[in-house]
């Protein structure tokens, strides 16, 4: 391999560490007049000397001396390798003759200090035989510039060096009589500020450490537990460092453009099981002893191009309640430190703070007092410690390795005699990613280097039981469902593999299982609400009483005033005194007054008539004026001239009459097509007016683009319909429709990106929800859909009578089966695609799609008609219908489920938006109607346990238009009133419906502004009275029918035993779709530096548990 030495990024290392030596931090050094380095015989392990000429050359060069002064660097080593370091030494010459080098990779710090002082390279060749005199040359000019002070050379003590070359350098030291200083203090100092190129190195290991974890260590850990063979910690610990080693272009596509030759081992892999584990990932060894189902630590580290990346998880099988909680905690801190570490923080702050999170969430644990350190070139760099004692403040391209950790740490759930985690009476848990600092004005402070490895609770805990009593899923539409499961693998991926029994024993259910879940969910109603409250108050604290600014009031403000003429000489020619007259381009209609022709703007006019009287035409004018109704097809700018001008006189009403009426009628047209023109360029600047401006798209023309070509867009950019591609750039989305129209969505604007697959519909569809509308054609849009059609949504009918084994009707079906699966794959790998493209820019936030959660979907009326809703982790969706339904679950401040009646078919859902979330002329309340009664607990136990959502329910439909006047004051959340009587807090005053259950309210206590119209809820209520009564009616008929028909015994008995069987593996079903959900929120709730989500490419997910014979 050909060694290349780049000149300038080189001579801006050595220019900041000139400064550092010299200038910055002298006591460090020793206040020496030079600092030297040494490298003797290549040594087995690394030292320190070894590390700062990689960290300064990206080489290491064996049997060479590197002499730094203030002024010039000097090497001796032998022709060949000086010969590599010529570009070096050219580029320093032209910086002494003052031309600088470009900013090689970004090195602000490197250009400032060379623009202050350059620095001269100088190269001596020394001779294989060293019977020279260069080296005693060097010592006599160190011994000078020490001057009479007697400044001496700083080396690394711990490091002398080894062979007859270092020998050489010691003995002319001593020769010279130069006295020598340790300056390791200030060499490790100097390697904590890393460059653009480090920490792109950096970047690249931190993706090779993820991907072991991701596509080997995962694998091989769930293979061994569903096998029951368990290899030994060190076997396994060595098969995962030798794969570290292997191409990487075999392991992950993540990993393409990684240089093989440049990649190397920087923490072997290290496995560890069981409740002894070494949570000092660094000074850690893997045992001989057996892998064992319960708990695991993986602890890896990646190098390339010299420079370190450092990651570790803990994964669990069959968690206990302690290790759940003590896990939620464990990310929780490691959040704080992740976005703590920050330009401008003190690292002893931070740490404090993380430390005060751990022994609150985990008591009686230990916490080791170093949290991590920093890393880079060393793959431990101790000045950088993350102690509570270390007040160095966090800069700008600092990086760290952090580490959080939990040792022996009490299970509370112990049991004498169980396995697994059951069994431990202590437990060990850890945590470490590799960081980037980045500037203190960038959206994102700090770079998670390993994010790509999912630390999420969800996605690195699996559960396991014995094959007794597990069966399989059913077997009904065996190959449709194996059909749905490799389409649902969705944009999520290592769900937990929850294996379920008994379903008859859960069909039947356990009325005190049921009453015990439910008073468990009313303790968790009130954590919430006591929580929503102090939320609600901190937010009413931080508000600044100012209400939103409507687009239309801001255009008010804005107008300019209206002028139409500066003098009567500005009068078009051709007007005549006694005619009315319309100026085009001044939209000015002169009007004959006393003799003389008088200007209106339109923008003053209302509204023109024309009618004939008495063989005579007659034209009225009607103008604005205050005292009157302005309406919202007023401009802007007559709306400012009356406010600012109430008491002027205005004219009201003009009318002209003329025997001939062309003249007139003509008027009346041109009137009218200029205020038809300037509505709807008001309407325009109005759409506009408060747009939030988008940075300009970064096209990426270096490299393939990934790419969906023959994309149906919503909303439309012109046209009944826009068809394109969609490419993703450096920094955003650009559609390309075949008109030419391009429309480029910023990745820092989208709020929501949704991915949702074929499933049994017609579409495959991406959506992305953005934080601020763009315009689309000529209006505002904040919702922008893109999909393809896998079938006609219509068919005709006509002479289709075929037979179900019409060999035809098979193999079309089959085509669509096939398409649907094509068109999937290609979208998920373009959505896998993209995240990667944004995450790979720092300057971008972490793009992050989401799937719909089909298994918890309900239909209801959301906006215009009956759609299917789904849940997904941050928001709830209908995005088939347009126009697209996406209510994000942040705005929700409250919901409460309406007309929740026994008997009846359906309720009401009325999701309560925070003040903040509402946009002008927005409704405060988003409503779904007509929701079928039987998803009722399945929405309020995934409300609970997955959004930790406060909800409330009723029997009756809420005037929501006058509450919502009464929420929205100052005092609602307060528990006295204005006259200060006590009073419910928030919205305390409807929970006692909701703890009742269903008994019946008290219609009389309830005030006057939270009721509807009485008689309409009576009619409803009546109607589904009614509708339940006859439908049990028909369900007696068809009882007595059916025992007419069967009157064996054991034939009801199968019939019903089938039902309940079918109502269990429905229960089975949405039980299991709601663990999911709530995985997935207690791993994405654990802060800041929460990697994107990650799927497998194998093509499918691999169950954890102990695979059972299909019954």
């Amino acid at each position: 391999m050909d060694i290349v030495i780049p000149g300038p990024r080189t001579l801006l290392r050595l220019a900041k560490l000139r400064d550092q030596a010299f200038v910055h931090d002298r006591d460090a050094f020793g206040k020496v007049a030079a600092v030297s380095l040494v490298n003797g015989k290549r040594e087995e392990k690394e030292s320190l000397v070894t590390s700062m000429q990689l960290n300064v050359l990206d080489y290491e060069f064996p049997s060479t001396l590197m002499v730094l002064f203030a002024d010039r660097v000097v090497f001796v080593s032998t022709k060949k390798k000086l010969s590599h370091l010529e570009d070096l030494r050219a580029t320093a010459e032209a910086a002494v003759a003052g031309k600088l080098p470009a900013s090689a990779d970004g090195d602000v710090r490197g250009m400032a200090a060379l623009k202050r002082a350059p620095l001269a390279v100088e190269l001596r060749a020394r001779a294989k035989s060293g019977d020279d005199d260069v080296m005693s040359k060097l010592a006599e000019e160190i011994k000078a510039a020490g001057g009479s002070a007697g400044a001496g050379v700083g080396v690394v003590a711990k490091a002398p060096g080894l062979g007859d070359f270092a020998k050489d350098w010691r003995d002319a030291l001593e020769a010279a009589g130069v006295s020598t200083a340790d300056c390791t203090a200030g060499l490790v100092q100097s390697m904590a500020i890393k460059d653009r190129y480090a920490a792109e190195a950096m970047k690249q290991a931190g993706l090779m450490s993820a991907a072991i974890m991701r596509k080997k260590f995962h694998e091989a850990f769930t293979t061994a537990i569903e096998d029951g063979k368990m290899p030994s910690l060190a076997e396994l610990s060595k098969a995962m460092t030798e794969a570290g080693t292997e191409d990487p272009r075999t392991i992950s596509k993540t990993l393409k453009g990684l240089d093989h030759d440049a990649l190397d081992i920087g923490l072997p892999a290290c496995v560890q099981s069981g409740s002894s584990i070494n949570v000092d990932i660094f000074k850690a060894t893997p045992s001989a002893e057996k892998l064992t189902a319960d708990t695991a630590v993986f602890s890896f580290g990646a190098r390339y191009r010299s420079f370190h990346a450092v990651l570790a998880r803990t994964l669990f099988v069959n968690t206990t309640r302690s290790q759940t909680e003590a896990y939620k905690a464990l990310t929780e801190a490691h959040g704080t430190l992740l976005e703590g570490l920050k330009a401008g923080s003190v690292i002893g702050d931070v740490v404090k703070e993380a430390r005060a999170i751990l022994s609150k969430g985990v008591p009686g644990a230990t916490i080791p007092e170093c949290m991590g350190s920093g890393v880079g070139v060393l793959v431990e760099e101790p000045g950088l410690r993350l102690t509570e004692d270390n007040t160095r403040t966090v800069e700008e391209g600092m990086s760290f390795a952090v580490v959080t950790a939990v040792k022996d740490a009490p299970n509370e759930d112990f049991k004498e005699g169980a396995k697994g985690n059951a069994g431990m009476k202590t437990f060990c848990q850890v945590l470490a990613d590799s960081i980037v600092v980045m500037s203190a004005a960038d959206p994102h402070p700090t770079f998670v280097l390993t994010n790509k490895a999912d630390r999420d609770l969800g996605k690195v805990r699996f559960y396991l039981e014995d094959e007794e009593g597990d069966e399989d899923d059913d077997e009904d539409g065996e190959e449709d469902d194996d059909d749905d499961d490799e389409e649902e693998e969705d944009v999520g991926a290592y769900r937990d593999q929850v294996r379920r029994s008994s379903r008859i024993k859960e069909a039947v259910g356990d009325t005190d299982q049921l009453r015990q879940e439910r008073e468990q969910r009313a303790l968790q109603l009130v954590k919430i609400f006591e929580r929503s409250v102090a939320e609600r108050r901190a937010e009413l604290d931080k508000a600044t009483g100012g209400s939103k600014e409507t687009p239309r009031e801001l255009a008010v403000r804005k107008a300019k005033p209206i002028r139409a003429y500066d003098s009567p000489a500005e009068y078009p020619v051709s007007a005549a005194p006694n005619r009315v007259f319309v100026d085009k381009e001044r939209q000015c209609v002169l009007l004959p007054m006393y003799g003389q022709l008088v200007p209106f703007h339109v923008a003053c006019i209302r509204s023109v008539t024309k009618k004939e009287e008495g063989g005579r035409t007659v034209l009225r004018i009607n103008f604005y004026g205050p005292g009157q109704s302005a309406g919202k097809t007023c401009p802007p700018a007559m709306v400012a001239a009356m406010e600012q001008n109430p008491y002027h006189a205005y004219v009201r009403v003009l009318s002209y009459q003329s025997k001939e009426g062309r003249n007139l009628s003509h008027a009346e047209r041109l009137i009218k097509d200029i205020q038809k023109r300037m509505h709807s360029e008001t309407a325009q600047r109005t759409e506009r007016s408060n747009l939030v401006k988008q940075p300009k798209l970064l096209v990426n023309r270096a490299g393939k683009v990934p790419r969906l070509q023959r994309l149906n867009m919503w909303p439309h950019i012109s046209g009944r319909k826009s068809v394109g591609a969609l490419e993703a750039h450096t920094n955003g989305l650009r559609f390309r429709a075949e008109r030419g129209e391009i429309l480029d969505i910023i990745y820092d604007n989208i709020r929501h990106a949704i991915f949702q697959p074929c499933k049994k519909d017609l579409y495959v569809i991406i959506h992305f929800h953005l934080h601020h509308p763009i315009m689309v054609g000529k209006k505002k849009h904040r919702d922008i859909k893109f999909f393809t059609e896998v079938m006609e949504s219509a068919q005709s009918l006509e002479g289709t009578r075929r037979s179900m084994y019409d060999p035809d009707e098979l193999a079309e079906e089959q085509r669509e089966r096939n398409l649907r699966q094509q068109l999937n794959k290609a979208f998920r790998n373009f959505v896998q695609k993209t995240e990667l493209v944004a995450q790979s820019e720092p300057h971008s936030s972490a793009l992050e799609f989401d799937a719909p959660s089909r298994d918890l979907s309900f239909h209801g009326r959301a906006l215009r008609e009956m759609v299917e809703i789904s849940p997904c982790r941050d928001c709830i969706v209908s995005l088939s219908e347009n126009p697209p339904f996406v209510l994000s679950l942040d705005d929700v401040e409250h919901v409460h489920f309406e007309r929740v009646i026994y008997g009846a078919k359906n309720f009401d859902i009325a999701f309560v938006l925070k003040a903040s979330a509402v946009e002008p002329g927005q409704d405060e309340v988003r409503m779904v109607t007509m929701v079928p009664m039987q998803h009722l607990d399945t929405l309020q136990k995934w409300l609970v346990d997955v959004v930790e959502q406060l909800y409330t329910q009723g029997t009756r439909a809420m005037n929501w238009k006058t509450m919502m006047a009464v929420a929205r004051e100052p005092s609602f959340y307060s528990d006295k009133d204005e006259d200060g009587e006590p009073k419910p807090i928030g919205w305390a005053f409807l929970m006692d419906s909701t703890e009742g259950g269903e008994e019946e309210e008290d219609e009389e206590e309830e005030g006057e502004a939270f009721e509807a119209d009485e008689d309409d809820d009576d009619d409803d209520d009546d109607e589904e009275f009614d509708e339940a009564v006859d439908d049990e009616e028909e369900e007696e008929d068809d009882d007595d029918e059916d025992g007419d028909e069967f009157e064996e015994d054991d034939e009801e008995e199968v019939a019903d035993w089938e039902t309940m069987e079918r109502n269990a593996m429905e229960e089975d079903r949405r039980a299991e779709a709601l663990d999911r959900e709530r995985s997935r929120k207690e791993g994405a709730s654990e802060g800041a530096g929460s990697s994107s989500r990650k799927r497998p490419r194998d093509g499918g997910e691999r169950s954890s548990g102990k695979r059972s014979k299909r019954a």
